[in-house]
């Protein structure tokens, strides 16, 4: 039987003790006088030892430090290099991409008097400038108010990616986003309520389907990531103003009302945006690995309430290692050499020893390509990891692609762990009874949620 957190486990603890105080055998202190009433048995009244509530977590052991302070080598400028130019998602607007010095602020001046600023990260820029096709403009890199280095001047054609590439928004600060994304940001997709309705129906008789297919009983949680624009909002074009009520916020509250677990991860990504390690990569629209790691922190802060061997593992717990790597999926979609743009990122690796059948799973093809770019086929198809442990919970997971930042992670602290091919969300309820999870898990992005509704 597996060994869930349950009530009675402390009242054994209880009863191995003499009337609950002091070590076992040892006898309890008392001033009160013997009795010389007449002895008599009397069955004691059954009570049911209170059940100690959870601690909250100690953020300060999962979370990155505060960010480092970024500056130029003074006595190496390498100065401005262009990659190239591309029209966005947004009329009139073309985006300049290039090298620069760390830590500088990129000032563009366009020939029709535009003037327009970003700021540099670890070494790559972007600027928005109003723009046809042709963009003639001078760039100058600056840090601390003082110029850096030679201006570079010159006209650059935009050009238009491909019909069959998603559209990209470009944010400030070398921040792009999927023009998908918008649709739930500024309100615009909000469901009526007759689908509402139908959610809460569906939901909650799934959820009353699943209650008795483990011993332990079964719930279904949904971990939603909120999009890049959600987190980081501040980064978004001024001319799209955010919606104050979404359709995260109807869907949340919908499978809530339905009886499902959700696991509401904004609050947590407000608090940790501007860690040392971003939530979101800046040309990928995924969540970092320091991103999903938040995520498993809070899906295994609630299972341990339950299962009381799994608290999630601190950040010291792992090594982070920092590099250029290939991410880009926005890269790929703006049609720029996916080679040309490394993001500066973190690697997480466990410092402790994970399962033999988790271990030897790549969830990247190299040691150098991060995100979706790098994803190893194992880590998107079907797969169920057996770890043989019952002190662990069994998972039945529905993902997406955010699912491979915390395969490895999430793989390790269960029993069983059923990862269904990514984008495939078919409720086949005999192939959960014959799992027997524990947990039915649903990883997914904030704009793939219209796929849970169908």
């Amino acid at each position: 039987m597996k060994k869930a957190l349950l009530p009675a486990l402390t009242l054994l603890a209880c009863l191995l003790t003499v009337s609950c105080g002091g070590e076992a055998g040892t006898p309890v202190q008392t001033d009160a006088a013997p009795s010389t009433a007449p002895q008599t048995e009397t069955a004691a009244p059954e009570t049911e030892a209170p059940v100690k509530e959870k601690a909250p977590l100690d953020w300060s052991l999962y979370s990155a430090p505060a960010p480092e302070t970024v500056e130029p080598d003074t006595a190496d400028i390498k100065g401005i290099s262009i990659i190239g130019a591309r029209t966005l998602a947004q009329k009139g607007k073309a985006v300049i991409v290039g090298t620069c010095d760390p830590g500088v602020t990129i000032k563009a001046e366009t020939a029709d008097g535009g003037v327009y600023e970003s700021k540099s990260y670890y070494g790559y820029f972007s600027v928005l400038v109003d723009s046809g096709k042709k963009v003639d403009v001078t760039l100058t890199q600056y840090y601390d108010g003082a110029q850096i280095g030679e201006s570079v001047s010159g006209q650059y054609n935009a050009k238009a990616p491909g019909k069959d590439m998603w559209g990209i928004v470009g944010g400030n600060d070398f921040q792009f986003y999927l023009e998908k994304e918008l649709p739930d940001y500024l309100g615009e997709n909000l469901l009526s309520d007759a689908e509402l309705n139908a959610l809460k129906e569906t939901v909650s008789g799934r959820v009353e389907k699943v209650k008795d297919v483990s011993e332990n009983g079964c719930e279904i949680i949904y971990l939603i990531a909120p999009s890049a624009m959600t987190v980081y909002a501040d980064r978004v074009p001024a001319e799209y103003q955010r919606a104050e009520y979404t359709r995260l916020d109807q869907v949340s509250e919908a499978l809530a009302e339905a009886g499902a677990t959700v696991i509401d991860l904004r609050s947590t990504f407000a608090e940790h945006k501007d860690d040392q390690i971003p939530i979101f990569y800046r040309n990928d629209s995924h969540w970092t690995e320091y991103g999903g790691y938040l995520a498993y922190v809070k899906l295994f802060d609630y299972i341990s309430g339950k299962f009381q061997y799994t608290a999630p593992h601190p950040y010291s717990d792992f090594t982070w290692t920092p590099d250029y790597y290939i991410s880009g999926d926005v890269t790929y979609y703006l049609e720029y050499p996916q080679e040309k743009i490394l993001e500066y990122e973190w690697l997480r690796t466990p410092n402790y020893r994970l399962p033999a059948n988790v271990a030897k799973i790549k969830r990247y093809k190299t040691d150098t390509t991060l995100a979706y770019a790098g994803y190893s086929a194992e880590v998107s198809n079907d797969i169920l990891i057996d770890n043989d442990d019952e002190d662990m919970p069994s998972l039945y997971i529905f993902r997406d692609s955010f699912s491979a930042q915390l395969y490895d992670i999430v793989s390790e602290q269960t029993d069983k762990c059923h990862w269904k091919p990514m984008w495939s969300y078919s409720w086949n309820i005999a192939d959960i009874k014959r799992d027997k999870p524990d947990y039915v898990v649903y990883i997914i992005a904030e704009w793939t949620i219209g796929e849970i509704l169908k």
